[in-house]
């Protein structure tokens, strides 16, 4: 008898795991943007590399 009722319940298990798992998950939509932005790319006004200024380096 314990042996049907594990298998009913291991049956029930088995179902609901099955509905469960039939989950599309959220369409997410992404909007991406450009813009041009002004960038310091020497913020000490000098390359620290070569140890030119900056507007020399050019």
């Amino acid at each position: 008898m314990s042996v049907h009722v594990s298998r009913w319940r291991l049956l029930k298990l088995f179902c609901i795991c099955a509905i469960i798992a039939q989950n599309d998950g959220i369409k997410r939509t992404f909007f991406i943007g450009i813009r041009e932005e002004k960038w310091d790319y020497a913020p000490g006004g000098y390359n620290r590399i070569s140890g030119k200024p900056a507007a020399e380096d050019t």
